[in-house]
């Protein structure tokens, strides 16, 4: 937005100095065609004038030969005609100094025509002398004399309209040579206006492409950096560590440190996010301030950060990580009064060839850290490949990546296990099981999966997707009276959505709610054992049921039996694959038996694997077994069929 609102701001401006120009230009042409009229008119009032002037030149020569011929013809008719074209000259020379005086004069015009005008007079008198003595027929002397006088006055006149010729011709090139002055000066003011102009825009364009680079290098630098602590985000961290990957030069080694502060959350609740904001600050200046200037420091998010040290083996880091460690630790947060001790978790990795992926570093490297955290925090933990909790972790991270990408690509499959009714008259019922397949269809078990789901929360997604599932297969087959027993995680038990969320599908589905049985196992139950008695309130409305799995595993088992609306005990797997008349499991299931009938309470025993402890659990009086003596989980739908995603 904000480029595009340059670009306008720029062609605005653009726009402006073209319009100047257009302008200018017509301004110019303008003045320059007005110039050129006025000299067209200028000298087309000069070639008037001129036109007088020669024709009253001719006029003058003229009406001096005839007073010659008036004076030497003797035939009186003759005469008189010569003496009537004479007039007539005169005449038409009038005519004409009075076209002239109509005409525009300049004071100088006027002045030589004033003396023009004196010295026609006097020729004019001269010669109406000289006619009248020749009609008279005076003697030729006195013709002589006559003609000696009317030459110098004729000579005067014509020398007043030569002199007027000649400054009309003097101004006519003076107004040519001003006028052509004008023009080019006109052109010239045109040109220059023009040379500003372009000079402006290409110092416009120059400017504009100087922001525009200067605000692509801002934009650059805020999408590569983190704004509170002016670092590398985890973006350009990265970046910067796959070119180091992949141009990877085998004679120098490369480490990577990720830090993780400890008591960050303490001073963000305590002090604020303004004083949590500071801390980050000085933490990162604390880090920047021991390492090299060609180290990569990085805000990863949150209180981690990330630093990638060039030419360092691992020995090395390690001794750089331990420096910030103490620096961290021997530094004091102070705010309102109050100081606070921070201290940093930190893991260090060497990169080798067998980490040739971005994200394989930074799962190994983040591994080592949380060990570091968990080992008792303030310390620094080096990658091992005879680390086993490392490994383990490396492997859990590794396993919640795939069940991800499981729970987007649908690929889990519902099992399902029946029990076995050792008394009469109970409903036929089974436990639904989950299972997950790998991207070759190959099946995982759930103890490879389910310590990382919950580690990762990711149970209770993996929960909702049995859920929709189940639900499905139970609307599609309504008249299959089996309880289908569903576990539920601790994940989805403590959260009031997936509450909602199990409630509402149950309902969209429009199954049998007595069908289905929810199994929670102890320590989710008593986790939160308020919020948990009402959700089991709530779903047992509807006609769910629930049994508590894992029974006699708890320290406190018995303590909550009678504050759990529970219809079912499964007993742990632990009291019953060992199980014999004179065991001490035989006796703590007869307690349970017992105390589960004055309950109303059905019992089921788990790991069920030998005909011998079947036969115990009868003589029990146990309700239900289950276990690989009775059937091994089979596949819910045995053909194949895609199920529902819960997405």
């Amino acid at each position: 937005m904000a480029i595009l609102i340059n670009y306008l701001n720029h062609t605005k401006k653009i726009a402006f100095l073209i319009a100047i120009i257009t302008t200018s230009s017509l301004f110019t042409i303008t003045y320059t065609k007005n110039l050129q009229n006025k000299v067209d008119d200028t000298i087309n009032l000069l070639l008037e004038k001129q036109s007088i002037f020669d024709e009253q030149m001719y006029l003058l020569q003229r009406r001096y030969q005839l007073l010659r011929d008036i004076i030497s013809v003797e035939d009186a008719f003759e005469k008189d005609e010569l003496i009537l074209e004479h007039a007539q000259l005169a005449a038409r020379f009038m005519a004409l100094r009075h076209n002239l005086e109509a005409l525009p004069l300049s004071p100088e015009e006027r002045r030589l025509l004033e003396q023009q005008i004196k010295s026609t007079r006097m020729g004019y008198n001269v010669q109406d002398d000289l006619i009248n003595k020749s009609i008279e027929e005076t003697r030729p002397e006195h013709y002589r004399e006559l003609l000696n006088k009317v030459y110098p006055v004729t000579e005067t006149v014509y020398a007043s309209i030569h002199n007027y010729k000649k400054f009309m011709e003097k101004t006519t090139r003076d107004t040519i040579s001003s006028a052509q002055l004008n023009y080019e000066n006109g052109w010239h003011f045109i040109f220059t206006i023009y040379i500003f102009i372009v000079c402006a825009i290409i110092a416009i364009f120059i400017w504009a492409a100087t922001k525009k680079k200067k605000y692509h290098l801002e934009l650059e630098w805020k999408a590569t950096h983190d704004n509170l602590t002016h670092l590398c985000n985890r973006g350009e961290f990265e970046r910067i560590l796959k070119n180091t990957i992949d141009y990877h030069d085998r004679n120098s080694v490369n480490s990577i440190i990720y830090i993780d502060l400890d008591e960050f959350k303490v001073v963000n609740d305590s002090c604020g996010h303004m004083a949590g904001d500071l801390l980050l600050k000085e933490v990162s200046n604390i880090i920047k301030s021991n390492v090299r200037t060609h180290d990569v420091v990085a805000r990863l998010g949150g209180d981690e950060f990330g630093l990638l040290l060039m030419g360092c083996c691992q020995s090395e880091a390690v001794e750089v990580a331990e420096l910030i460690c103490k620096k961290v630790h021997e530094y004091g947060f102070v705010c309102e009064g109050n100081t606070y001790k921070i201290s940093t978790s930190i893991g260090a990795m060497e990169i080798d060839d067998s980490t040739a992926n971005i994200n394989e570093i930074l799962r190994r490297v983040d591994t080592v850290c949380y060990t570091a955290k968990t080992s008792g925090k303030n310390r620094v933990h080096a990658f091992s490949y005879d680390d086993e909790s490392t490994i383990r972790r490396i492997d859990e991270i590794e396993q919640a990546d795939n069940i991800r990408s499981a729970l987007r690509e649908n690929r889990f499959v519902l099992y399902r296990q029946r029990y076995k009714n050792l008394k009469p008259n109970l409903p036929p019922a089974c436990e639904i099981l989950v299972r997950m397949l790998d991207k070759s269809g190959k099946v995982i078990l759930p103890d490879q999966f389910i310590p990382a789901a919950t580690r990762f929360h990711l149970m209770h997604e993996i929960d909702k997707w049995v859920l929709i599932n189940t639900l499905d297969y139970l609307s599609s087959f309504p008249d299959d009276n089996t309880i289908f027993n569903i576990n539920l995680s601790n994940q989805m038990i403590n959260d009031e959505e997936c509450h909602d969320f199990i409630i509402k599908n149950i309902q969209d589905y429009d199954v049998d709610a007595s069908r289905i049985c929810f199994e929670i196992t102890e320590d989710s139950a008593i986790a939160n054992l308020d919020k948990t008695v009402d959700f089991m309130e709530r779903l047992r409305q509807m006609g769910c049921g629930f049994a508590l799995d894992d029974f006699g595993t708890g320290l406190s088992s018995f303590t909550y039996l009678q504050q759990l609306p529970v219809d079912a005990l499964k007993i742990d797997g632990s009291f019953v694959i060992n199980l014999s008349a004179t065991s001490y499991e035989h006796t703590f299931i007869e307690a349970i038996n017992s105390i589960s009938k004055s309950l109303d309470i059905h019992i089921v025993a788990e790991w069920v694997e030998s005909q011998e402890v079947l036969d115990q659990l009868v003589n029990l009086e146990v309700d239900y077994a289950q276990g690989h003596l009775i059937e091994y989980a089979e596949p819910l739908i045995p053909c194949t069929k895609q199920l529902r995603s819960t997405g």
